[in-house]
């Protein structure tokens, strides 16, 4: 035996030593894999097929805790069993909301009845030829000293069914006001939509910045609009929506009302009624007729039925109306010649003068009498009023 060979240990070389170490640690290594392999199985069966990424435990915690209140790996079971039983609570309380936001029951609190889980909208229309499902009831421009409103144009709404909204036929008619006002206004229109069962419903309507205002003062007034009717606020120039609306007011308009504002204080000074006229009027308690607007509208639609479809601008025709002593309509005169400039508003007049016909009226009272009056009646109609 050599010298070599002699050395070692119980007769191994160093060699052999170091091989026979190595593939035992190579044996170990394969156990770990293979351990390491069937540990990765078993996780992968509690994670979803669509999971892709594995999270850190400390992204977890800042999802979980994005306060801070957790600064630590270290988290107790129960404390993420109750995180997560919150997480659930909110997202089956967020499903159940999206399944009833197309079934509206009437039956929400106020500040909440306004969204479409509580209410469907007042003046629902066919849906399969436009992109909307409501028609919009008026147009509110907001101005930098007034608000004015006028009727918004319907796709398949009518003037009958406007007439019937109460509140707004006042409304269009005052045309321009302060934001308080239009408050009190759209609180009449509002109240029976949120009374009404078994569904409530709301209207829609335009909110247009026409005179360039600062946000401070056109924010304020469409929240305020907002807490009564749906709406949809414009206040870009160069969106089509914006251009579309803007195109339905008058130039100027807001311009215009400051001149109507200032002749009127001009002339409230230079005009000042005279007092002994003004009191002895006041001795003499009269009740003036009034025309049943719902008898009105419903005359006006037997007539619309009746009559081909006009087209015509929006507009407002004068009459002149005689009554009895008990309400009984005498005579209706036209007073409205020189608007009558086609065939389209001749037949709305005198679908009109029909309707005020068939229409009823209160009479006049003098100190609590009735008398005969003739009663001076305008009617406002708005565009293609009979369709």
């Amino acid at each position: 035996m050599s010298k070599s060979s002699r050395e070692g240990i119980f007769g191994i070389t160093l060699t052999e030593l170091v091989i026979i170490l190595f593939f035992i640690m190579l044996l170990l290594a394969l156990f770990n894999i293979e351990r390491v392999n069937e540990e990765l199985e078993e996780t992968q069966k509690l994670v979803p097929e669509s999971s892709e990424d594995i999270i850190p435990m400390s992204t977890i915690i800042t999802w979980l805790f994005p306060d801070g209140e957790i600064d630590s790996d270290l988290v107790p079971v129960k404390v993420i069993e109750d995180e997560i039983r919150e997480l659930q609570k909110a997202q089956n309380d967020f499903k159940k909301l999206t399944e009833e936001s197309s079934e509206g029951d009437g039956d929400c609190r106020e500040g909440y009845w306004i969204t479409q889980k509580c209410a469907d909208h007042c003046w629902e229309i066919n849906s399969d030829e436009y992109s909307r499902q409501y028609d919009y009831l008026i147009d509110i421009g907001v101005c930098k000293s007034s608000v004015v409103v006028q009727r918004s144009k319907w796709l398949q709404k009518s003037e009958s069914d406007f007439l019937l909204v109460d509140g707004a036929l006042a409304l269009t008619e005052q045309k321009f006001m302060k934001a308080s006002q239009l408050y009190d206004y759209l609180d009449v229109i509002k109240e029976p939509g949120y009374v009404q069962l078994p569904k409530q419903c709301f209207h829609s309507v335009n909110v247009i910045d026409l005179d360039g205002v600062s946000a401070a003062r056109f924010d304020p007034i469409e929240l305020a609009i907002g807490d009564r009717v749906n709406r949809r606020p414009l206040t870009n120039p160069n969106s089509r929506s914006y251009s579309e609306i803007k195109e339905r007011f008058p130039q100027d308009i807001c311009d215009i009302y400051l001149e109507d504002e200032k002749d009127t204080n001009k002339n409230i000074s230079q005009n000042q009624p005279d007092s002994s006229i003004e009191s002895e009027a006041s001795t003499v308690n009269i009740v003036r007729a009034k025309l049943d607007l719902n008898s009105f509208v419903d005359a006006f639609t037997d007539e619309c039925s009746n009559s081909r479809p006009t087209r015509n601008k929006s507009i407002v025709l004068n009459y002149q109306v005689s009554l009895s002593n008990t309400g009984e309509v005498v005579d209706v005169e036209s007073l409205s010649e020189d608007e009558l400039i086609n065939s389209y508003l001749k037949r709305l007049d005198t679908m009109a003068t029909r309707a005020l016909r068939k229409s009823k009226f209160t009479p006049e009272y003098l100190e609590g009498v009735p008398v005969p009056s003739n009663l001076l009646q305008k009617v406002p109609f708005g565009e293609n009023a009979c369709k």
